[in-house]
């Protein structure tokens, strides 16, 4: 049993329109929502494990040259933070940077890929 949750920001925002929000998009959210669709498909939580990859800051502008907005590194924190409250282990880790990636999941086996096109480069947690 697997899953893939896509963080596109930290946290719900508390004025978003109820109902009309993915809360899937959210590490606070998203997460726990994804641990628990596990849990009802038979999975043990003690046994869960992470592995996580992203948060690339892929836009830097002369008006924010010091990524003060730098929702990458702030991802990266709150998806370690929720997954330390839930007591799920990080396995490995691909993150930050300034490039994209793109992910491959295989359940069958565990193995994660990260490729990325910038670096041309394969890299397997």
């Amino acid at each position: 049993i697997g899953g893939l949750a896509h963080i596109m920001l930290p946290t719900n925002p508390a004025n978003a329109v109820a109902g009309n929000e993915n809360k899937m998009r959210y590490a606070d959210t998203g997460i726990p929502m994804l641990i628990s669709m596990l849990l009802k498909q038979g999975a043990v939580k003690r046994n869960l494990t992470a592995k996580i990859a992203g948060g690339a800051q892929m836009f830097q502008t002369v008006s924010n040259p010091m990524n003060a907005f730098n929702i990458g590194d702030r991802n990266v924190e709150s998806v370690k933070k929720v997954l330390a409250e839930n007591s799920i282990r990080i396995a490995a880790s691909d993150t930050g940077l300034n490039y994209g990636r793109t992910i491959y999941c295989y359940v069958e086996n565990g193995a994660v890929e990260v490729k990325t096109a910038v670096k041309r480069q394969l890299v397997i947690l």
